[in-house]
């Protein structure tokens, strides 16, 4: 949402197994529709095209996240990067997303120069 939202800042985006909207239970806080366009993740990505690079992975079998994050896949347009990583079965839980978690941060470095072992921030002056 951040690196959609304010590209500006930030460059890139991991997603562990996230949702494209929000969801609420009880009172939705999102009241008017340009309200919930501002957070609907597949929009954004159809209307702003950010410059972003985005690694998201999700499962054909996580109820949760599967919807969401195939439609941000079908809505990322450059000059936004995708990479869409399906962990077939695994479901809507920790352990689906920490056998990911190394490949996400090594996708960040080949990214993001400051994020990479021995990166900008690493370097002496």
């Amino acid at each position: 949402m951040v690196a959609v939202r304010h590209p500006q800042t930030f460059g890139a985006g991991v997603v562990l197994g996230g949702y494209g909207r929000p969801t609420f239970s009880g009172r939705h806080v999102l009241r008017t529709q340009q309200q919930k366009d501002a957070y609907d993740l597949p929009h954004l990505l159809t209307t702003t095209r950010p410059p972003v690079a985005l690694w998201v992975q999700t499962s054909d079998g996580d109820p949760v996240s599967y919807a969401g994050s195939t439609a941000l896949a079908a809505s990322a347009k450059a000059p936004t990067s995708f990479t869409l990583v399906m962990a077939p079965g695994t479901g809507h839980r920790t352990s689906a997303w920490s056998r990911h978690f190394a490949q996400a941060l090594e996708w960040l470095g080949r990214t993001v120069p400051g994020f990479a072992v021995g990166g900008a921030a690493g370097r002496a002056a």
